[in-house]
C-alpha cells in the first residue's frame, strides 16, 4: 500500500459489490463499520460510496439515514448513486422509499 493513496469511489463499489455476490455480507458490513471510523476519508463523494455499499448489502435502511444526512447537510448524490440506492430499494421491496426518491430525480 502506498503512502496517501486513495482509491475511487469505483474501486470501493466494485469491492463491496464482490462480497455481496460471494454472499460476504457481514464480512462487508464489519468493512463499512471499520471504513466510517476512519476520519481521514470523508470526502464530498464519501457519502456517496456509502449510501451505495449500504444499498448493496441489503441494508437500504442505513443507506437512507446516510442520504437523509447528506441532503440535511446541503450535499446531494450523483446519478450513480441515486440508482444503485433505488436498485436496493425496489430489490428491499421499499417501494415507498422508491418512489419518493424516484420524484427527486424528475
Amino acid at each position: 500500500r502506498q503512502v496517501g493513496y486513495r482509491h475511487t469511489r469505483a474501486t470501493y463499489y466494485a469491492i463491496l459489490k464482490m462480497l455481496s455476490r460471494a454472499k460476504l455480507v457481514t464480512v462487508m458490513l464489519d468493512w463499512l463499520k471499520t471504513f466510517t471510523k476512519q476520519g481521514s476519508v470523508y470526502t464530498v463523494r464519501f457519502y456517496d460510496t456509502l449510501v451505495m455499499s449500504y444499498a448493496e448489502a441489503g441494508k437500504p435502511e442505513i443507506a437512507l439515514q446516510i442520504f437523509a444526512k447528506t441532503r440535511f447537510q446541503g450535499l446531494d448524490l450523483d446519478g450513480f448513486a441515486y440508482n444503485v440506492l433505488l436498485k436496493g430499494l425496489v430489490e428491499e421491496n421499499c417501494f415507498d422509499a422508491k418512489d419518493i426518491i424516484a420524484k427527486r430525480l424528475t
